[in-house]
């Protein structure tokens, strides 16, 4: 099968900020989603090799080659604890490429592509979701109810690796030596607990300890109306995702730059989807930097050279 990305990329040329294009495909009889940006092309199992690995979790298939590099293997239906109704013969692999890494997720089948817009997701409470938290929203298409999968959380839960290169990461971190630091005031914007919680968690180990955090751009907005009458200056720089619930990232900066000009907020695009057409967007929405996720190394740097560049108005 072509990569599925290579349609994605014309058929996204219509997409506006807050829009989202996602592929459809089945688990156990149900509808899921990921953004099609993430995909990078469906493999019938039947033309795969799946070497299983010792001692690892039962979703776990595995690990196969993709253009000769091994990837990790991962059993969606058994990650939700979904049955599985489809003969293995059937089945095929949904091939992923994001946070600088590549990943394979075992499905029933592939139905289509659908656009919509972050303004139609529904998230999800963990009450109602997976047990695992792995199922963070919904969107409704021609009657049709399709999941969104936080593959992010899965990946960094499920893949030791990732996880290690995360910590490996906060390791090296240090408090920075910029004295107005502690009074760097930030906004992380980011809808998945996990990068949240572990962004927070690095930025604090670096010594930065004014952190607003919010789960969507429109939360975020809000929080950025009420205080802009009364905080004048280069105040506050904004970590933000891009795919969001309610309002995504882009939207968010494409507003604040438009109704308070370039530089009263700051926006760096920390992202897991950082490629040529992102990187357009993000310009085109005049944030002031790009830093691929999980990469906190990179994402510090970013925000001292913001911090450097137009010292902190305190």
């Amino acid at each position: 099968m072509k990569p599925i990305t290579q349609k994605s990329r014309a058929s996204s040329a219509g997409l506006t900020n807050n829009d989202v294009e996602l592929i459809e495909f089945y688990l156990g009889g149900g509808s899921y989603g990921v953004n099609i940006s993430k995909v990078i092309r469906v493999i019938a199992l039947s033309e795969c090799i799946i070497t299983p690995i010792a001692d690892s979790p039962p979703c776990i298939a595995g690990i196969t080659h993709v253009d000769d590099e091994p990837i990790p293997v991962i059993d969606l239906c058994k990650a939700l604890s979904i049955e599985n109704t489809q003969n293995n013969d059937r089945r095929m692999l949904l091939i992923l490429a994001f946070n600088r890494q590549v990943s394979a997720y075992l499905i029933d089948g592939v139905n289509k592509i659908h656009k919509t817009s972050w303004k139609s997701y529904k998230p999800l409470t963990r009450g109602v979701s997976n047990q695992h938290g792995y199922i963070n929203g919904s969107v409704k298409i021609d009657e049709k109810v399709i999941f969104f999968l936080d593959i992010e959380q899965m990946l960094y839960e499920l893949n030791p690796e990732a996880t290690a290169k995360f910590d490996d990461e906060l390791s090296v971190l240090s408090a920075s030596q910029l004295a107005n630091q502690q009074s760097c005031k930030l906004l992380l914007v980011e809808d998945s607990a996990v990068i949240r919680n572990r962004t927070l968690k690095g930025l604090k180990k670096t010594g930065f300890t004014n952190i607003e955090a919010f789960t969507n751009g429109r939360e975020a907005h809000d929080y950025i109306l009420s205080i802009a009458e009364k905080e004048t200056g280069f105040n506050h720089i904004v970590v933000t995702d891009v795919e969001m619930p309610e309002m995504d990232g882009l939207t968010l900066c494409n507003l604040v730059k438009q109704k308070y000009g370039k530089d009263a907020f700051q926006f760096i695009v920390y992202s897991s989807l950082i490629n040529d057409q992102m990187k357009r967007k993000c310009t085109a929405a005049r944030a002031d930097d790009i830093v691929s996720k999980p990469d906190m190394i990179a994402l510090v740097k970013a925000i001292e050279k913001l911090m450097a560049d137009a010292p902190v108005s305190v």
